[in-house]
Protein backbone atom coordinates (compact mmCIF):
# COMPACT_ATOMS: atom_id res chain seq x y z
CA UNK A 1 0.00 0.00 0.00
CA UNK A 2 1.03 3.61 -0.47
CA UNK A 3 1.18 5.93 2.53
CA UNK A 4 1.63 9.69 2.05
CA UNK A 5 3.09 9.11 -1.41
CA UNK A 6 5.67 6.59 -0.18
CA UNK A 7 5.83 2.83 -0.44
CA UNK A 8 5.47 1.33 3.02
CA UNK A 9 7.91 -1.23 4.40
CA UNK A 10 5.08 -3.76 4.69
CA UNK A 11 4.38 -3.33 0.97
CA UNK A 12 8.07 -3.78 0.15
CA UNK A 13 8.15 -6.95 2.20
CA UNK A 14 5.06 -8.30 0.45
CA UNK A 15 6.45 -7.41 -2.96
CA UNK A 16 9.72 -9.20 -2.25
CA UNK A 17 8.40 -11.97 0.03
CA UNK A 18 10.79 -11.11 2.83
CA UNK A 19 10.29 -10.20 6.47
CA UNK A 20 10.58 -6.60 7.75
CA UNK A 21 13.74 -7.56 9.69
CA UNK A 22 15.36 -9.00 6.56
CA UNK A 23 14.48 -5.80 4.70
CA UNK A 24 16.32 -3.75 7.31
CA UNK A 25 19.50 -5.70 6.63
CA UNK A 26 19.15 -5.89 2.85
CA UNK A 27 18.26 -2.24 2.37
CA UNK A 28 21.57 -1.30 3.94
CA UNK A 29 23.56 -4.02 2.21
CA UNK A 30 26.50 -4.51 2.26
CA UNK A 31 27.44 -2.59 5.40
CA UNK A 32 25.34 0.47 5.89
CA UNK A 33 22.22 -0.85 7.56
CA UNK A 34 23.31 -3.93 9.45
CA UNK A 35 23.89 -1.81 12.54
CA UNK A 36 20.28 -0.58 12.37
CA UNK A 37 18.83 -4.05 12.94
CA UNK A 38 15.94 -3.89 15.46
CA UNK A 39 16.51 -0.20 16.20
CA UNK A 40 14.96 1.06 19.38
CA UNK A 41 15.63 3.52 22.17
CA UNK A 42 16.32 7.18 22.44
CA UNK A 43 15.32 9.63 19.71
CA UNK A 44 18.00 11.70 18.05
CA UNK A 45 18.19 15.45 17.93
CA UNK A 46 16.38 17.22 15.11
CA UNK A 47 18.57 20.22 14.40
CA UNK A 48 19.24 22.24 11.28
CA UNK A 49 22.24 21.40 9.16
CA UNK A 50 22.74 25.10 8.58
CA UNK A 51 25.55 26.88 10.34
CA UNK A 52 24.87 27.57 14.00
CA UNK A 53 26.58 28.72 17.15
CA UNK A 54 29.29 26.59 18.68
CA UNK A 55 27.83 24.75 21.68
CA UNK A 56 31.14 24.49 23.49
CA UNK A 57 30.75 20.71 23.75
CA UNK A 58 34.36 20.16 22.76
CA UNK A 59 35.52 22.18 25.74
CA UNK A 60 33.77 19.67 28.03
CA UNK A 61 35.77 16.86 26.38
CA UNK A 62 33.00 14.32 27.01
CA UNK A 63 34.09 10.89 25.73
CA UNK A 64 31.73 9.78 22.98
CA UNK A 65 33.88 6.85 21.82
CA UNK A 66 36.36 5.04 24.06
CA UNK A 67 38.47 2.30 22.45
CA UNK A 68 40.88 0.31 24.60
CA UNK A 69 43.20 -2.46 23.43
CA UNK A 70 41.01 -3.51 20.51
CA UNK A 71 42.25 -6.35 18.32
CA UNK A 72 40.66 -8.04 15.33
CA UNK A 73 41.77 -11.31 13.79
CA UNK A 74 40.59 -13.07 10.66
CA UNK A 75 42.09 -16.50 11.07
CA UNK A 76 45.86 -15.93 11.07
CA UNK A 77 45.51 -12.36 9.76
CA UNK A 78 45.76 -9.63 12.39
CA UNK A 79 43.67 -6.70 11.10
CA UNK A 80 43.81 -4.56 14.27
CA UNK A 81 46.56 -4.60 16.88
CA UNK A 82 45.91 -3.16 20.34
CA UNK A 83 44.09 -0.04 19.09
CA UNK A 84 43.32 2.52 21.80
CA UNK A 85 41.91 6.02 21.36
CA UNK A 86 39.17 8.36 22.59
CA UNK A 87 36.92 10.70 20.63
CA UNK A 88 35.17 13.53 22.45
CA UNK A 89 31.91 15.39 21.99
CA UNK A 90 32.06 18.14 19.38
CA UNK A 91 35.14 16.78 17.61
CA UNK A 92 35.67 16.14 13.92
CA UNK A 93 38.11 13.25 14.16
CA UNK A 94 40.03 11.89 11.17
CA UNK A 95 41.03 8.23 10.86
CA UNK A 96 43.87 7.97 8.37
CA UNK A 97 45.92 5.18 6.91
CA UNK A 98 46.99 3.43 3.69
CA UNK A 99 44.79 0.83 2.02
CA UNK A 100 44.52 -2.22 4.26
CA UNK A 101 45.48 -0.33 7.41
CA UNK A 102 42.32 -1.43 9.27
CA UNK A 103 40.24 1.75 9.07
CA UNK A 104 37.05 0.20 7.70
CA UNK A 105 37.39 -2.78 10.03
CA UNK A 106 37.51 -0.45 13.02
CA UNK A 107 34.48 1.52 11.81
CA UNK A 108 32.52 -1.70 11.26
CA UNK A 109 33.30 -2.77 14.82
CA UNK A 110 32.14 0.59 16.15
CA UNK A 111 28.74 0.35 14.45
CA UNK A 112 28.24 -3.32 15.33
CA UNK A 113 28.69 -4.87 11.88
CA UNK A 114 31.67 -6.85 13.17
CA UNK A 115 32.90 -7.81 16.64
CA UNK A 116 36.34 -7.21 18.05
CA UNK A 117 38.42 -10.27 18.89
CA UNK A 118 39.73 -8.59 22.06
CA UNK A 119 39.52 -5.24 23.78
CA UNK A 120 36.84 -2.87 24.99
CA UNK A 121 34.70 -0.29 23.17
CA UNK A 122 32.20 2.14 24.66
CA UNK A 123 29.98 4.47 22.61
CA UNK A 124 27.94 6.87 24.76
CA UNK A 125 29.09 4.72 27.72
CA UNK A 126 27.59 1.57 26.20
CA UNK A 127 29.03 -1.27 24.08
CA UNK A 128 28.33 -1.32 20.32
CA UNK A 129 25.89 -4.19 20.91
CA UNK A 130 23.58 -1.86 22.89
CA UNK A 131 20.76 -1.39 20.37
CA UNK A 132 19.26 1.53 22.30
CA UNK A 133 22.30 3.64 21.41
CA UNK A 134 22.29 2.96 17.69
CA UNK A 135 19.54 5.47 16.92
CA UNK A 136 22.04 8.15 17.99
CA UNK A 137 24.54 7.02 15.34
CA UNK A 138 24.57 7.75 11.62
CA UNK A 139 26.80 5.62 9.41
CA UNK A 140 27.84 6.15 5.79
CA UNK A 141 29.74 3.10 4.49
CA UNK A 142 32.36 3.24 1.80
CA UNK A 143 29.91 1.62 -0.64
CA UNK A 144 26.29 2.66 -0.10
CA UNK A 145 23.61 0.31 -1.46
CA UNK A 146 19.83 0.13 -1.29
CA UNK A 147 16.89 -1.16 -3.34
CA UNK A 148 17.23 0.25 -6.84
CA UNK A 149 13.43 0.34 -7.40
CA UNK A 150 13.03 2.88 -4.59
CA UNK A 151 13.13 6.57 -5.45
CA UNK A 152 15.59 8.99 -3.88
CA UNK A 153 12.89 10.32 -1.55
CA UNK A 154 11.55 6.88 -0.63
CA UNK A 155 15.04 5.66 0.25
CA UNK A 156 15.72 8.50 2.67
CA UNK A 157 12.25 8.15 4.25
CA UNK A 158 12.75 4.41 4.70
CA UNK A 159 15.96 5.04 6.59
CA UNK A 160 14.22 7.65 8.74
CA UNK A 161 11.51 5.13 9.63
CA UNK A 162 14.13 2.66 10.80
CA UNK A 163 15.18 5.28 13.34
CA UNK A 164 11.58 5.99 14.41
CA UNK A 165 12.05 9.59 13.31
CA UNK A 166 9.17 11.93 14.36
CA UNK A 167 6.62 12.10 11.56
CA UNK A 168 5.82 15.79 11.97
CA UNK A 169 9.50 16.70 11.43
CA UNK A 170 10.27 14.10 8.82
CA UNK A 171 8.93 15.73 5.66
CA UNK A 172 10.71 19.05 6.23
CA UNK A 173 13.91 17.30 7.32
CA UNK A 174 14.03 15.20 4.14
CA UNK A 175 13.35 18.24 1.97
CA UNK A 176 16.06 20.21 3.80
CA UNK A 177 18.66 17.51 3.20
CA UNK A 178 17.72 16.80 -0.42
CA UNK A 179 17.78 20.50 -1.30
CA UNK A 180 21.13 20.99 0.43
CA UNK A 181 22.64 18.06 -1.45
CA UNK A 182 21.17 19.07 -4.82
CA UNK A 183 18.81 16.09 -4.95
CA UNK A 184 15.41 17.77 -4.59
CA UNK A 185 14.76 17.98 -8.32
CA UNK A 186 15.71 14.29 -8.60
CA UNK A 187 13.68 13.07 -5.62
CA UNK A 188 11.28 11.01 -7.79
CA UNK A 189 14.08 9.23 -9.63
CA UNK A 190 14.66 5.58 -8.86
CA UNK A 191 18.13 4.74 -7.60
CA UNK A 192 18.65 2.66 -10.74
CA UNK A 193 18.36 5.90 -12.73
CA UNK A 194 20.86 7.82 -10.59
CA UNK A 195 24.55 8.38 -11.23
CA UNK A 196 27.12 7.06 -8.75
CA UNK A 197 27.60 10.55 -7.38
CA UNK A 198 23.86 10.98 -6.84
CA UNK A 199 23.62 7.60 -5.08
CA UNK A 200 26.49 8.69 -2.83
CA UNK A 201 24.56 11.82 -1.89
CA UNK A 202 21.46 9.74 -1.18
CA UNK A 203 23.63 7.73 1.24
CA UNK A 204 24.75 10.93 2.94
CA UNK A 205 21.14 12.07 3.36
CA UNK A 206 20.06 8.64 4.63
CA UNK A 207 22.84 8.56 7.24
CA UNK A 208 21.97 12.06 8.45
CA UNK A 209 18.16 12.18 8.22
CA UNK A 210 17.66 11.41 11.93
CA UNK A 211 20.23 14.05 13.01
CA UNK A 212 22.55 11.62 14.81
CA UNK A 213 24.69 12.73 17.72
CA UNK A 214 27.57 10.69 16.26
CA UNK A 215 28.13 10.63 12.50
CA UNK A 216 30.58 8.01 11.18
CA UNK A 217 31.73 8.39 7.56
CA UNK A 218 33.88 5.94 5.59
CA UNK A 219 35.53 7.70 2.63
CA UNK A 220 32.63 10.19 2.38
CA UNK A 221 33.81 12.06 -0.73
CA UNK A 222 34.04 8.98 -2.99
CA UNK A 223 32.19 9.76 -6.22
CA UNK A 224 31.46 13.38 -5.30
CA UNK A 225 32.29 16.31 -7.58
CA UNK A 226 34.13 19.33 -6.07
CA UNK A 227 30.88 21.26 -5.49
CA UNK A 228 29.25 18.36 -3.64
CA UNK A 229 32.43 17.80 -1.61
CA UNK A 230 32.32 21.44 -0.53
CA UNK A 231 28.67 21.06 0.53
CA UNK A 232 29.55 17.95 2.54
CA UNK A 233 32.33 19.87 4.26
CA UNK A 234 29.84 22.60 5.21
CA UNK A 235 27.41 20.00 6.59
CA UNK A 236 30.16 18.38 8.67
CA UNK A 237 31.20 21.72 10.11
CA UNK A 238 27.58 22.69 10.80
CA UNK A 239 27.03 19.35 12.52
CA UNK A 240 29.97 20.05 14.82
CA UNK A 241 28.73 23.54 15.62
CA UNK A 242 25.39 22.06 16.60
CA UNK A 243 27.10 19.80 19.11
CA UNK A 244 27.52 16.68 17.00
CA UNK A 245 30.57 14.47 16.82
CA UNK A 246 32.04 13.28 13.50
CA UNK A 247 34.42 10.39 12.87
CA UNK A 248 35.59 10.05 9.29
CA UNK A 249 38.15 8.08 7.33
CA UNK A 250 39.55 9.57 4.14
CA UNK A 251 42.46 9.47 1.73
CA UNK A 252 41.91 13.14 0.77
CA UNK A 253 44.39 14.50 3.29
CA UNK A 254 44.09 18.11 2.16
CA UNK A 255 40.38 18.04 3.08
CA UNK A 256 41.02 16.25 6.37
CA UNK A 257 43.50 18.96 7.30
CA UNK A 258 40.82 21.62 6.76
CA UNK A 259 38.00 20.06 8.78
CA UNK A 260 39.49 17.75 11.45
CA UNK A 261 40.71 18.87 14.85
CA UNK A 262 42.44 15.58 15.71
CA UNK A 263 43.59 12.58 13.70
CA UNK A 264 44.92 9.08 14.22
CA UNK A 265 47.15 7.31 11.70
CA UNK A 266 46.66 3.55 11.36
CA UNK A 267 49.23 1.34 9.66
CA UNK A 268 49.17 -2.47 9.58
CA UNK A 269 46.40 -2.35 12.18
CA UNK A 270 48.33 -0.25 14.69
CA UNK A 271 47.93 3.38 15.75
CA UNK A 272 51.23 5.02 14.86
CA UNK A 273 50.35 8.59 15.82
CA UNK A 274 47.36 10.35 17.36
CA UNK A 275 46.83 13.94 18.41
CA UNK A 276 45.77 17.46 17.60
CA UNK A 277 46.71 18.54 14.10
CA UNK A 278 48.28 21.68 15.51
CA UNK A 279 50.63 19.51 17.57
CA UNK A 280 51.34 16.78 15.02
CA UNK A 281 52.16 19.29 12.30
CA UNK A 282 54.55 21.27 14.43
CA UNK A 283 57.86 21.67 12.64
CA UNK A 284 61.08 23.10 14.01
CA UNK A 285 60.52 26.86 13.72
CA UNK A 286 61.57 27.44 10.16
CA UNK A 287 61.37 29.80 7.21
CA UNK A 288 60.77 28.98 3.56
CA UNK A 289 63.03 30.84 1.12
CA UNK A 290 62.63 30.79 -2.67
CA UNK A 291 65.75 31.90 -4.54
CA UNK A 292 66.44 32.53 -8.20
CA UNK A 293 70.06 32.47 -9.38
CA UNK A 294 72.85 33.18 -6.89
CA UNK A 295 76.55 32.48 -6.69
CA UNK A 296 77.95 29.01 -6.02
CA UNK A 297 79.20 30.21 -2.64
CA UNK A 298 75.72 31.45 -1.61
CA UNK A 299 73.98 28.27 -2.70
CA UNK A 300 76.55 26.16 -0.85
CA UNK A 301 76.04 28.30 2.27
CA UNK A 302 72.24 27.92 2.14
CA UNK A 303 72.46 24.17 1.48
CA UNK A 304 74.60 23.64 4.58
CA UNK A 305 72.15 25.52 6.82
CA UNK A 306 68.88 24.29 5.29
CA UNK A 307 66.73 21.64 6.95
CA UNK A 308 65.75 20.58 3.44
CA UNK A 309 65.97 21.97 -0.08
CA UNK A 310 64.39 21.52 -3.49
CA UNK A 311 65.33 22.70 -6.98
CA UNK A 312 62.57 23.44 -9.52
CA UNK A 313 62.96 22.45 -13.21
CA UNK A 314 63.27 26.14 -14.09
CA UNK A 315 66.25 26.51 -11.74
CA UNK A 316 64.52 28.22 -8.83
CA UNK A 317 65.60 26.89 -5.45
CA UNK A 318 63.59 26.31 -2.26
CA UNK A 319 65.34 26.30 1.10
CA UNK A 320 63.74 25.60 4.47
CA UNK A 321 66.01 27.09 7.11
CA UNK A 322 65.84 27.35 10.93
CA UNK A 323 64.20 30.58 12.02
CA UNK A 324 67.29 31.33 14.12
CA UNK A 325 69.35 31.49 10.90
CA UNK A 326 66.98 33.77 9.00
CA UNK A 327 68.82 37.07 9.55
CA UNK A 328 72.18 35.56 8.59
CA UNK A 329 70.75 33.98 5.41
CA UNK A 330 68.94 37.15 4.33
CA UNK A 331 72.12 39.15 4.85
CA UNK A 332 74.09 36.75 2.62
CA UNK A 333 71.39 36.84 -0.07
CA UNK A 334 71.38 40.66 0.01
CA UNK A 335 75.15 40.79 -0.41
CA UNK A 336 75.04 38.41 -3.38
CA UNK A 337 74.62 40.56 -6.50
CA UNK A 338 73.21 37.73 -8.66
CA UNK A 339 70.64 36.30 -6.24
CA UNK A 340 66.95 37.20 -6.31
CA UNK A 341 64.81 36.50 -3.24
CA UNK A 342 61.34 35.58 -4.51
CA UNK A 343 59.76 34.39 -1.27
CA UNK A 344 60.38 34.47 2.45
CA UNK A 345 57.62 33.07 4.72
CA UNK A 346 57.12 30.94 7.84
CA UNK A 347 56.82 27.23 7.03
CA UNK A 348 54.34 24.68 8.34
CA UNK A 349 54.41 21.00 7.36
CA UNK A 350 51.27 19.69 5.62
CA UNK A 351 49.26 16.70 6.77
CA UNK A 352 50.21 14.84 3.60
CA UNK A 353 53.92 15.35 4.30
CA UNK A 354 53.43 14.23 7.92
CA UNK A 355 51.41 11.19 6.87
CA UNK A 356 53.94 9.99 4.28
CA UNK A 357 56.78 10.44 6.75
CA UNK A 358 54.86 8.51 9.44
CA UNK A 359 53.94 5.44 7.38
CA UNK A 360 57.35 5.01 5.70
Amino acid sequence: MILNGFTSREHLCHQNEVSPNFLVVCCLFPACLVFLFHLSGEKSRYSSIEQGEDTGALAEMTPVIAIEGVQKRYGKTQALRNVSLEIHAGEVFGLLGPNGAGKTTLLHILVGIEEASDGKILIFDAPPSDLARRSSIGFLPEMFSSYEFLTVEETVQTYAEFFSAPGHSLKSRIEELLRRLGLWEHRKKKLSECSKGMVRKVGIAASLVHSPSLWILDEPTIGLDPESSAVLKEIIQGNRRNGGTVLLSSHILSEVEKICSRVAILHHGEVLRIGLLTELLEFPESVHLLIQDGSTALLQFLSEIAIKSLTEPDGRMHYWIPESEQKKCLAEITRDETAKLLLCEPYHITLEEFFLKTVK
